[in-house]
């Protein structure tokens, strides 16, 4: 590898960078998080903003609260809790999916 080449993308500009403390979520765990969040506000529409209701979600499935405002509101989550917040939120996704799949029927 070439030195100084590892945070540019193909279209040359570069990659932003989140600070993220050893053994706290990954960008992929993260970005894996909100895709879901954004997938149930599709499902299951809410007065809600998305960032309220990540914000609930993660306190109520980790007991903990983030701060939604901060650019890095994951940053002090864990790797095993950002596993067990995707998975409870993959749950909430699937059950609003056969929520709607049954009112459809």
């Amino acid at each position: 590898r070439m030195k100084g080449v590892d945070n540019i993308n193909r279209s040359g500009s570069k990659k932003k960078h989140i600070d993220i403390p050893p053994g706290k979520m990954t960008e992929a765990q993260q970005r894996k998080a909100r895709r879901l969040i954004y997938k149930l506000q599709e499902l299951d529409p809410s007065n809600a903003a998305a960032a309220k209701r990540m914000r609930g979600a993660v306190n109520k499935i980790l007991g903990t609260d983030i701060n939604t405002n901060s650019q890095t509101p994951f940053r002090m989550i864990s790797v095993s809790d950002g596993r067990k917040l995707i998975d409870a939120l993959k749950r909430y996704v699937s059950s609003a999916e056969k929520k709607l799949k049954d009112a459809g029927a």
